[in-house]
Formats: C-alpha cells, sequence, structure tokens
C-alpha cells in the first residue's frame, strides 16, 4: 500500500490490523476505462472525518499507476503518452482529444479524463520513474555544459510573452560572428 496523499509519514503506511475499506474507481487504459473497486485504509493521521484521506494500494505489479485511488492508470496507456511526447512533441490537450476519439471508437462506457488530470497523473508518474541513463549525454554525461535543443517540446500562453522577448535565433550588434 501507498502513503496517505495527505502527507502523513510512515505511521500511516498499511496496518494489516487497521478495518479495510472498498470504494469505487476507475482504471484507464489505451483503449477504454473500467469501473472498478479498491480496497483503501483510512490513513491513522488524519484526526477528522471531514479531512480524512484513504491509503491504497501502489499497483505497480499489476501494472497500475494509482493516482488518487480513484483514478488508476494503465502503465501502457501512460507511456504510450511519454513516447508519444518524446517522439513528436504531442501537447496534452491534442493527445487527449486522440484519447477520447478512441474511447469512443472503441464504445467505452467511462470517457477519457479531461487534460487537467491527465496532466497530473502523467506528471506524477513520471516523477517516480528511473530513466538512468535514458536522458543523458554518452560523451558529456548526465549534466552537460551546454544543450543544443532541436525543437520546442513546452509552451506557454501568449499572455506571458513580454515585449523583451526574442526567439533564440534572434541576432544584435553584440552577438558573435563565426567564420565556418
Amino acid at each position: 500500500m501507498s502513503s496517505c496523499p495527505c502527507g502523513h509519514g510512515p505511521q500511516t503506511m498499511y496496518d494489516k490490523e487497521n478495518p479495510v475499506e472498498e470504494r469505487n474507481c476507475t482504471i484507464y487504459t489505451l483503449v477504454e476505462a473500467h469501473p472498478a473497486s479498491i480496497q483503501v485504509q483510512r490513513c491513522k493521521g488524519c484526526e477528522t472525518e471531514k479531512s480524512c484521506h484513504y491509503i491504497g494500494p501502489d499497483g505497480c505489479q499489476l501494472g497500475l499507476f494509482n493516482l488518487d485511488n480513484t483514478h488508476l492508470f494503465s502503465h501502457d496507456l501512460l507511456d504510450e503518452y511519454t513516447s508519444a511526447y518524446t517522439s513528436s512533441e504531442t501537447p496534452f490537450v491534442a493527445w487527449v482529444t486522440v484519447m477520447t476519439q478512441r474511447y469512443k471508437l472503441y464504445d467505452s462506457g467511462v470517457p477519457f479524463v479531461g487534460p487537467d488530470l491527465f496532466r497530473s497523473a502523467w506528471f506524477a508518474y513520471v516523477s517516480i520513474q528511473e530513466f538512468n541513463s535514458d536522458f543523458q549525454c554518452p560523451t558529456c554525461g548526465p549534466v552537460p555544459t551546454q544543450v543544443v535543443c532541436n525543437g520546442i517540446t513546452l509552451a506557454f500562453q501568449d499572455k506571458h510573452l513580454l515585449p523583451s522577448m526574442r526567439p533564440p535565433t534572434t541576432t544584435d550588434e553584440s552577438s558573435p560572428i563565426r567564420d565556418s
């Protein structure tokens, strides 16, 4: 079982002496969502009924990522977005639209999640991944002194643009001149 989302320490981990409750959840896969039930325990660190959180299973051994004991995502689904993002710079909203259409195509009884929830799930998932040497330069190692990018994979809304901002290819009188 995983720790409580309220941030209480290790004392809130699963305890076989405490009662288990069964709650409804949804498992999201590559082609459809499945209503299911999940066994959880009340967090011993939460004091009041109103603010009580629950400790739920990890799900890793089943190929599932438990975001919040209500929304569980298959590793295949989350890995599929990672592959799309790293190979074609796919934005969250576009990918969620594709998944929404796929769920309709496969007549999923439960619709796919919205972009905000999927974004939260994906960032939580990748934050616990071990990428080892997947993202490091074979010559420079994990912390190169210079990085050259061939595309823009992250963007922000135009309301955040400042008049002083310029594309990285913009030159001026202080730009270095190279002969080659």
